[in-house]
């Protein structure tokens, strides 16, 4: 009894939700595309935003422009009401990965399984920055088992690789990615993967109203904004990585 009790003390999880926003094509009419997400590393932590999200959208719902909408979402929310988000969000627990437009190949906009290609390798990238920083801060131990359980709001996920989503994250935190051939970050690690229905997800729901606003103060430049919400955020990153001179 007390051996299994121990096993279940020690065991490593940490969650990761995310959604996005931004048309990511090349006739795209969008200068970013962006995913915003959050992650937990237990239980507690994700019920009090679960909880605080639910009254947040009760207290939205009072409004009568709101009243009759099935599901909230952000693209519907005018923004002095969706940038109340922040009030009731941990910013250390938000991260955000971004890309301009203007520094990807041609090629990869133009084809359907490049451009999920390209997106996975976003999440990939900022999933690997944020468990590095919880390293770190000795939040994360390397010498025990990681269980990633990995959310992401539905979506059609085509890849031109020889991994999916799940393998590519993986082999990076393994340290057999091809071509960067990155030192071991974990080896003892296992990644479930969903894909859901925000409707039914309020923390799916939390990234959609961070991402939306995230795309917006991006894709318009708005420095102040970005200077007094993203950048307060656990961890924010742009790929390709020297992006991040664009708001500087």
């Amino acid at each position: 009894m007390s051996t299994k009790k121990s096993k279940k003390q020690s065991e490593q999880v940490i969650s990761f939700y995310f959604d996005d926003a931004g048309i990511f094509h090349t006739n795209s009419n969008d200068e970013v595309f962006v995913y915003a997400g959050m992650y937990f590393l237990n239980e507690n932590e994700y019920l009090k935003i679960h909880n605080k999200f639910l009254a947040f959208e009760n207290h939205l719902r009072n409004i009568k422009i709101y009243k009759n909408l099935k599901e909230i979402k952000a693209s519907k929310v005018k923004r002095e009401h969706k940038e109340q988000i922040f009030n009731i969000t941990d910013f250390s627990s938000i991260i955000l990965v971004a890309t301009y437009f203007y520094e990807i190949n041609p090629e990869i906009l133009s084809k359907k399984e490049s451009i999920g290609r390209f997106k996975d390798y976003m999440i990939k990238k900022i999933i690997r920055n944020t468990l590095e920083k919880l390293i770190i801060e000795n939040k994360i131990d390397t010498n025990q088992k990681l269980t990633i359980r990995l959310r992401l709001d539905q979506q059609t996920n085509k890849s031109n690789g020889y991994y999916d989503l799940t393998e590519l994250i993986l082999a990076d935190l393994k340290g057999i990615s091809n071509p960067e051939f990155n030192d071991v970050l974990i080896s003892n690690v296992e990644i479930t993967t969903k894909y859901l229905n925000s409707r039914h997800t309020p923390v799916i729901r939390v990234c959609d109203f961070v991402a939306n606003l995230s795309f917006n103060y991006l894709n318009s430049n708005e420095t102040d904004n970005i200077n007094q919400f993203l950048k307060r955020f656990y961890k924010f990153i742009f790929v390709p990585w020297n992006q991040i001179k664009k708001i500087k």
